[in-house]
């Protein structure tokens, strides 16, 4: 997936219609993962949504008020946060898969969508 979604920027990005879209192998991205040691191949499990719902809105909302609020008391600018979610990113959708992330050591789930009430 990882090669496809490379080849569908290199179609996007091509101005010169006239000359055939570059591609890349399908060896593209494990020599690519090879040059950047800071990505790591894992798999992200399904998590049923039982689970994934049992988070209360109320203490999510909470939390953001709390830290709205930190970032106002010490004037911490939008621009200078960072998004720290290592979970690491999927391209489609499905049950257990691979995925691409900085951190080799948190767990990924996805939430499932074969158990919807």
């Amino acid at each position: 997936m990882i090669t496809t979604c490379a080849n569908a920027i290199l179609l996007h990005a091509q101005e010169d219609t006239l000359k055939p879209t570059p591609v890349d192998s399908e060896h593209w991205s494990r020599r690519f993962l090879a040059r950047h040691p800071e990505y790591h191949i894992r798999k992200q499990y399904t998590l049923t949504v039982d689970r994934k719902n049992a988070h209360h809105s109320e203490s999510i909302l909470d939390w953001f008020s709390r830290y709205e609020k930190v970032c106002d008391k010490y004037s911490i600018q939008s621009r200078d946060r960072y998004n720290f979610d290592k979970t690491g990113f999927r391209i489609g959708i499905g049950r257990d898969q691979w995925i691409v992330t900085r951190d080799p050591t948190r767990q990924a789930y996805l939430g499932s969508s074969t158990n919807r009430k």
